[in-house]
């Protein structure tokens, strides 16, 4: 559990599709800091880490991106205050599925193409959480 007093960012990075539920689109959590490093994400200017070219070319994206490229401030907003509420350690529980960037939700249902139906196969898969990820 981070610590709240830690000056860690979270980066929040989205798998690729895939033809397994239980990998495709699903949502990883990063704590990065100048002293902390994670093979698949570069640091850029002051406190912003971006993924490095091999795993953007493999398919992977970050949180910030796909909401960025849907134009969708309210849910990037949203979604920073659950990872900020988590690290804070509050009780965050589970991310409004509505609230996520259509493209995770299009990844959990394995690519169905259809945004609806996708949201639809996402409440069937396992839920979006704040779960951290180890170096």
């Amino acid at each position: 559990m981070l610590k709240p007093e830690h000056p860690y960012t979270i980066v929040s990075v989205v798998t690729p599709e895939t033809d397994d539920p239980s990998t495709s689109g699903r949502v990883i959590n990063f704590p990065c800091a100048p002293t902390v490093s994670h093979e698949m994400l570069e640091q850029g200017a002051g406190l912003t880490w971006s993924l490095r070219g091999p795993w953007r070319d493999r398919g992977y994206a970050t949180m910030e991106s796909l909401y960025a490229q849907e134009r969708n401030p309210e849910g990037a907003a949203a979604w920073a205050k659950f990872i900020a509420d988590g690290q804070a350690g509050k009780r965050v529980g589970v991310f409004s599925r509505e609230q996520l960037p259509r493209e995770v939700l299009r990844r959990q249902a394995c690519g169905e193409t259809d945004t609806t139906q996708a949201l639809v196969d996402a409440k069937r898969t396992a839920p979006v959480t704040n779960k951290v990820a180890s170096k």
